[in-house]
């Protein structure tokens, strides 16, 4: 089916997700992004011991650079990594279709503010995440794949008509975190 990106699959369990699965989704997911942030700022961090641009500079850029990444962890097929690998996709709520990047930015640009109360909220009503809320989306089973099939759905995510919209906001957004410098 040439559409399979964009629509939800007839197979998809609408089963609602437990705690204990929605907790263990958010903890890979947090483990797996902090870990990809990671490296990049452990790298960085080198170059600036060894005299190549300072360490002021460099813990803004990488706050600027990681925040970037992480709120968009789920922008390619609305699926993070995690939801690769454990069996679940973000669908918008009213359409069932693929959620939008621009939905995914949305759900989750509070992470970095809430995410100690999302885990609460999601403990007690693990079906739909405040950012769920906001943004119009639903947290669904679909089928497990391997973490690098992110990489098969790169180009069907490039012709997403919101992405542009999306990476602006998204770099405005790092830029605000940059400058308050909240972190």
């Amino acid at each position: 089916m040439e559409n399979d990106y964009l629509v939800a699959h007839e197979n998809d369990d609408r089963m609602p997700i437990t705690p204990k699965s929605r907790m263990r989704l958010m903890l890979w997911d947090h483990a797996i992004m902090t870990y990809i942030t990671g490296i990049p700022y452990f790298f960085a961090f080198y170059l600036s011991e060894q005299g190549y641009f300072s360490k002021d500079y460099l813990a803004s850029f990488m706050i600027f650079l990681m925040m970037g990444i992480y709120i968009n962890k789920d922008l390619v097929g609305a699926r993070s990594i995690a939801k690769r690998v454990l069996g679940y996709k973000l669908i918008d709520k009213h359409s069932g279709l693929n959620a939008s990047s621009l939905q995914c930015f949305m759900r989750n640009m509070l992470l970095p503010f809430l995410w100690p109360i999302e885990v609460i909220v999601a403990w007690y009503k693990p079906e739909i995440r405040i950012g769920d809320r906001m943004a119009g989306t639903e947290l669904i089973k679909a089928e497990k794949q391997k973490f690098w099939s992110i990489i098969r759905d790169v180009p069907k995510t490039l012709s997403d008509k919101k992405l542009g919209l999306t990476l602006a906001f998204s770099l405005a957004y790092a830029f605000v975190i940059y400058w308050i410098d909240i972190f």
